[in-house]
Parts: C-alpha cells; structure tokens; sequence
C-alpha cells in the first residue's frame, strides 16, 4: 500500500447524492437507520464485490454501553486514539472501537485453516477490506494475520516459460513469494502457522537429480524458514515431515534453517529422528513460556495429516 498516497474524505450516502460533481465510485460508504448502520466497501480490480454488511448496535452491544476493549499484548486492535486525526467525521471511524473490531473479525478471520494452493480464493475477496484506507489497514492486520491459522505446503504444479526445455515446479516458490510481499512487520503478527513439507514427484521435476528433490534442499524454503526466524513471533508452530527419507543431523542446511524459528508451542511430525526432533524442540521452544492450550484442532488431523497434496 502507498504510504504517500492521498486519502480523499469519506462521504455518507446522502452527501454522495447531493454531489453535483461526477467522481469515482467511493470505496466506502456508511447509511444509518435508526439504529441500523449499513456499510458498503467496494472491491479493487480482479476481486469480487461489492459487499455490503448489515449491523444493529443494539445487538452487537447486547443492550450496554461501548466500553473500551482490553488490549492484546501480541496485536493492536482498534482503539480510541488508534491513527487519530487521519479519519473524521461521521463514518465507519466513528463507530467505537470493539464495534470495528468486531466488523473486522466478521470478515477476515475463517473458521478452518488457510491453506495456501493453487484455486484455494477464500480469503481473497474479505482481505480487500484492508485497502479501504490507512486506519482500516493498520487496524485489520492484526486480525488477519494474528487469528488465522496458516497452512503452507509443496505447490506440484509447474510453470515455466514455453520454449523452455523443463518446466520448473513451483515448489515452495510462492510461499517465498508471500512472505516477501506481507513484509517483517506483517510477518511478526504472524501467531499460528502449520508447514507440511515433502519432496518433489519425478514427474514434476524431470531434470532433477534424486537428492535435490528432497524438502531439505530446497533453497527457497530455507530462506523463508531464516525470514521467520529473524521477524517471526509465533505462538504455535507445527512442522509436519512427510519426506521419503527421516530428517537427520547430516540435513545440516535444512536444520539450521529450522532452528532459527521459534514459537511458544511446538510440534513436529513425520519421518524424523528422535535424538534430532528432541533438540529441535529444546531450542525451537521459548524457555519459561506457558504453550497455549486448544490451538491443536483434532478436527484438522485428517485433512492436513500424512498428506502433502
């Protein structure tokens, strides 16, 4: 997003109407009736919308007074002097800070995991939300990337250039990719992460040798593995190894990757060597941290467990 990009001020439905002048769609607009509040967000290009959301004050306060929401000590949500001065006027940041919260929770935040693949949409349209301006931005992170669970694994497809002799698999490529574009700082509110990770197919990689194949050399996974490393601050950590060979103390490239990450609660699975998981799990654990209890759904074992694709 734009850091010196202009923002234009917020118009209601009403002043939209009343506007002789012919502008571009808004990307918000706000209606009241009664206690009602109708909010409309326009879409970016290529995305589904517009979506509009319904709410009633009453019962989303449950018939009380707004009182300021406690604050996470791992996310900043919306409060009552968050970006202030940016937005005025009567508007979506007008609402009380636990109704935006709320809102943004309504649509970003999934029930299952996001598992990153190909045709895998669900989130794309939710997350234009985060477009709408600087406050709604800086806001709504938090609650994107700190209250969902997100699943990566191998991408089998391959892509490539068309007079290229081999297609080259896509592998761990767009998981890199994903990371470089969010950013350190949208990789540090990163909480809940599963990583699925297994070795290349003969048929997606013809021109690799056998040993490349394996998870462990793969260099773009190490470089994310170094990337949460050094910006990520994890609650929960799962790695699940489902490679043809175990992980061993001679996959020293893949380890120390893999160690630099840390979490308050780890779990490792698959093909795995005793002695390496369990100093793994020594230095990959915050010492004198608590680990955080129900994080492990047993609804998600079948779908994620010993299956990379």
């Amino acid at each position: 997003m734009a850091q010196n990009a202009e923002l234009s001020p917020l118009k209601t439905i009403d002043e939209e109407r009343d506007s002789s002048v012919d502008h571009f769609a808004p990307i918000f607009r706000m209606g009241y009736q009664g206690s009602k509040i109708q909010l409309t967000f326009n879409c970016p290009p290529g995305h589904q919308g517009p979506f509009v959301a319904n709410l009633d004050l009453g019962s989303l306060l449950g018939g009380k007074t707004p009182l300021k929401e406690a604050h996470s000590p791992y996310q900043q949500f919306a409060s009552g002097d968050s970006m202030s001065g940016m937005v005025t006027g009567n508007g979506f940041a007008s609402l009380p800070p636990e109704i935006r919260n709320r809102i943004y929770r309504m649509v970003l935040v999934r029930k299952r995991p996001i598992q990153f693949q190909v045709g895998d949409r669900g989130n794309s349209c939710s997350a234009a939300i985060l477009r709408t301006c600087r406050q709604v931005y800086h806001e709504a992170r938090s609650v994107l990337y700190g209250e969902n669970v997100f699943v990566f694994t191998r991408i089998p497809h391959q892509t490539g250039l068309w007079y290229a002799r081999y297609r080259t698999e896509v592998g761990y490529t767009d998981m890199e990719r994903f990371f470089s574009s969010i950013g350190p700082h949208n990789i540090s509110m990163l909480k809940r992460l599963i990583l699925v990770l297994c070795d290349a197919l003969p048929a997606d990689t013809p021109g690799m040798k056998p040993e490349d194949r394996r998870f462990t050399k793969d260099p773009s996974l190490q470089r994310v593995l170094r990337t949460l490393g050094k910006y990520g601050k994890l609650r929960t950590l799962r790695v699940e190894l489902l490679g043809k060979r175990a992980v061993a103390h001679i996959d020293h490239g893949f380890l120390d990757a893999l160690i630099s990450v840390m979490a308050e609660e780890v779990k490792i699975t698959g093909k795995i060597e005793a002695k390496v998981e369990t100093e793994l799990l020594d230095h990959m654990t915050y010492p004198g941290v608590k680990p955080t209890i129900g994080f492990w759904n047993k609804a998600w074992e079948p779908r994620f467990g010993r299956k990379c694709r």
